[in-house]
């Protein structure tokens, strides 16, 4: 159970890394992808995220034009997994934001919900039936939807809206698979997603996002306590934006993270933190480049 228990909370922290440096960050869709073991119990918990912007205003207004802004992000995330019949799972995120961008001439606050997500999950390869020896092999897939519960604003004299926002103002399509290969204690994750973004009531409609990551993690155990440190790489691209249906020319980006963290458990309950450093982000005309991310979470099995 303990294995089980370690592997499941690995695969939850594998997208955390990623998704945030798009235009609509605050709403964290990107990183509700993610995809959980089979166990016999459900999964609750608190997930705390605090990232660092960078961006520059692309407005009508010739003082604010080309302005660079900071921004600090606080998310604490609400989550929850329910095992359901026939190999499926169902996973629910609702994120809370608390946001402060500044810059030279302007110091603002923006708080509230996020938007929420539902995530269905599919076991193709279950693990104990997968296994060779000390091997064993588990693949999942997932299909969910981001929904419009976050706020979105935007101002008359914004040419495309780069500000940090609650929420993107779309529904929007998720779509992943993980495939993890447990070896001894030795524990690899391998992971591809995909964001569709729809037009919000704004005219305006996110890039869509394809993702792959790997990570890798060691399980050591310390009397009733079971630690793994765990370590990898994330690749995020971002499409060009469309503002009224027409595209916004070189709003794409590309980004490459690492992440490194520790986690521990103790018979029901799992905690974690990790940094997330960025290695590579380029950016075009909507220069929005994320700096720096943390996370810290606790859950609770039931």
């Amino acid at each position: 159970m303990k294995c089980r228990i370690v592997l499941c909370m690995c695969l939850i922290w594998l997208c955390r890394a990623n998704i945030k440096a798009q235009s609509c960050c605050a709403t964290a869709s990107g990183c509700n992808s993610t995809i959980l073991p089979d166990l016999d119990k459900h999964l609750a918990g608190l997930r705390w995220t605090y990232s660092q912007y960078d961006n520059r205003n692309f407005s009508l207004d010739p003082e604010k034009n080309g302005i660079k802004n900071n921004e600090m992000v606080n998310t604490l995330e609400l989550f929850g997994r329910f095992n359901l019949p026939k190999r499926f799972q169902l996973s629910v995120f609702v994120p809370v934001t608390f946001i402060h961008q500044y810059s030279s001439l302007s110091d603002t606050h923006d708080r509230g919900l996020g938007d929420a997500s539902l995530l269905a999950q599919y076991q193709i390869l279950n693990p104990v039936k997968f296994a060779a020896g000390k091997v064993k092999h588990q693949l999942r897939v997932g299909l969910g939807v981001k929904l419009p519960t976050g706020r979105y604003k935007t101002d008359k004299n914004d040419l495309y809206n780069t500000s940090v926002q609650l929420g993107s103002g779309s529904v929007d399509v998720l779509m992943n698979a993980t495939y993890s290969l447990t070896y001894k204690k030795m524990i690899m994750n391998a992971r591809l997603a995909y964001k569709l973004n729809t037009v919000n009531s704004s005219s305006f409609r996110f890039g869509d996002k394809i993702e792959n990551g790997v990570r890798f993690s060691y399980v050591v155990r310390a009397g009733k306590i079971t630690l793994m440190p765990t370590a990898g790489a994330n690749y995020a691209y971002t499409f060009d934006n469309h503002n009224h249906h027409q595209p916004v020319y070189e709003s794409h980006s590309h980004l490459v993270t690492a992440s490194a963290g520790l986690e521990a458990y103790v018979r029901h309950f799992a905690f974690s933190v990790m940094v997330l450093p960025v290695l590579y982000h380029e950016v075009y005309v909507l220069a929005y480049k994320q700096r720096f991310t943390t996370e810290v979470g606790a859950f609770y099995t039931f």
